[in-house]
């Protein structure tokens, strides 16, 4: 098995979302995790950030933690969590 390359890191929240998109894309959640946590604190409001970090989460079978990250969502926006949360825990 070869090994993954290392993660770059981010200049800014925009690129630590694009970048943890790439990781989930490769199937990388532990890393995914680390790049959606820090928007997703910094900005509790920023729903996309923490349903990132919930389907990343939710990969790792860390249900409950995602159900956490997907509940924000339900206030934030009109169906931004509820399908996702829904099929998740289903």
């Amino acid at each position: 098995m070869v090994p993954a390359p290392p993660v770059p890191r981010p200049k800014d929240a925009r690129e630590a979302l694009a970048l943890g998109d790439q990781l989930l894309a490769a199937e990388r959640y532990r890393e995914a995790i680390g790049a959606f946590q820090p928007r997703a604190r910094a900005q509790p409001r920023h729903a996309d950030a923490h349903r990132k970090l919930g389907d990343a989460l939710a990969r790792l079978g860390e249900l409950d933690a995602a159900a956490l990250h997907y509940s924000p969502n339900l206030a934030l926006g009109p169906g931004s969590g509820r399908r996702r949360r829904a099929q998740i825990l289903a």
